[in-house]
């Protein structure tokens, strides 16, 4: 079930260069990030690939796609209020992903455990809902110190 998109994203700052959601890259992706309030909680962006991102012909590199899960479940830490880095990351791809057609990436935490957090993500095409990806890993929370500056330079919800 595709739900609709609330009128604010958890990404509010995105005035910066990354390449997954900041809005000062003119080669970015853009994406914005929502809570999901499905079973297994987490966030979700909608994504519709354009011409740029295509690998071959009208299918989108796998690299964007590996981007996109990648982004979701570091976004899922965040709506967690934790900053984590990547350290392990696995991506199946199940199907073509055709570029100008709308996918949804939806991400969340499976496990904590000290300074690790194991993640999952998945990639639904919009309009069928068929899994077109699912990818898992393992982030490394940051430091106290660089969490609260990724907080002030990407964040952007409210804490009160």
């Amino acid at each position: 079930m595709i739900l609709p998109v609330p009128p604010a994203s958890l990404n509010q700052n995105a005035d910066h260069h990354c390449f997954g959601c900041g809005e000062r890259n003119p080669h970015g992706l853009r994406l914005k990030f929502f809570p999901h309030d499905g079973p297994e909680g987490g966030v979700y962006a909608d994504w519709t690939p354009s011409p740029t991102e295509e690998g071959y012909v009208g299918m989108v590199h796998g690299g964007l796609i590996s981007t996109v899960c990648d982004e979701v479940m570091a976004w899922s830490c965040y709506a967690e209020r934790v900053w984590g880095m990547t350290a392990r990351l696995s991506v199946r791809f199940r199907r073509p992903v055709r570029v100008g057609e709308d996918y949804r990436a939806t991400g969340w935490i499976v496990s904590t455990r000290s300074r690790l957090i194991e993640l999952a993500a998945a990639m639904h095409h919009r309009e069928t809902g068929e899994l077109v990806a699912d990818a898992t890993a393992r982030f490394v929370r940051v430091s106290e110190g660089q969490s609260a500056e990724w907080e002030a330079r990407y964040g952007g919800l409210d804490r009160s």
